[in-house]
């Protein structure tokens, strides 16, 4: 059975889906909701035993190939791939889940409804969702099921304030 892990985030600068590639260790300086900076020092969330140090790390995933059939199914959301993801909560969580299994874990960035609808935005996620499990099934053989999708929205508040 295969698992795939899709982290969602909201973006004030976005201005499509970003498809995010990487995610770096350290350089975090932004406070989260709790008042506290993201660090991946010895046993935190970076990895199974603590100890990775990786500064980048990147997905497996195919996220050109990705972002071109999504611009083909949905010509009004427009993806992109980026190698930004913020260096916030958001890029923190995906470092640790990508340092955990980078095969099946991807981040995207989404804008403000100002940019696109939640329809739209639901759309884009829902097809990308579909592609990498195709994609998936393909790569293995096997019976794929998703059984992790997390979403994380923890951006929300601050991009509507």
């Amino acid at each position: 059975m295969l698992q795939l892990v899709v982290h969602v985030g909201v973006s004030n600068l976005a201005t499509c889906l970003n498809l995010e590639k990487c995610a770096t260790r350290s350089g975090y300086s932004r406070l989260d909701e709790k008042q506290a900076i993201p660090s991946c020092g010895k046993g935190c969330l970076c990895s199974l035993d603590g100890n990775n140090t990786e500064e980048c790390i990147l997905t497996d995933i195919d996220l050109i190939e990705l972002s071109e059939e999504l611009n083909e199914l949905l010509p009004d959301v427009k993806t992109i791939v980026s190698n930004n993801a913020g260096r916030y909560i958001c890029e923190y969580t995906y470092y640790a889940s990508l340092s955990m299994d980078s095969s099946r874990t991807i981040f995207v960035h989404v804008p403000t409804l100002d940019v696109y609808s939640t329809q739209q935005i639901s759309q884009g996620l829902e097809n990308i969702i579909r592609i990498l499990v195709k994609q998936l099934r393909i790569a293995s053989q096997d019976t794929c099921t998703v059984k992790s999708i997390i979403f994380n929205y923890s951006l929300i508040k601050e991009s509507n304030k």
